[in-house]
């Protein structure tokens, strides 16, 4: 999802990298103990957003989140060179 956000506004190589960045910053942004403190409050979207954020680090999320972003760009990739040949061979 983060990665689809990230797609409407840049080229594949930048989306990959910013997608990348803004997951290890959530990521560590739970090592604060903050979401897990906003699990706690008495307001629905409080806690809400603590379950979008997440509450406990860790190591695995990192790696299947450099994985999922992997695949994602390669695919990504893969069907803007198609949509491009593709627009070429109608110009011509």
């Amino acid at each position: 999802m983060v990665y689809v956000l990230f797609r409407l506004t840049g080229r594949v190589e930048r989306v990959a990298m910013w997608a990348a960045i803004a997951m290890t910053a959530i990521e560590l942004f739970q090592l604060t103990g903050v979401p897990a403190d906003m699990l706690r409050s008495r307001y629905l979207v409080v806690r809400a957003g603590a379950r979008l954020l997440g509450t406990e680090f860790s190591g695995f999320d990192l790696l299947a989140y450099a994985v999922g972003i992997g695949c994602i760009a390669v695919m990504d990739r893969g069907g803007s060179r198609r949509g491009a040949g593709e627009r070429e061979r109608r110009r011509v």
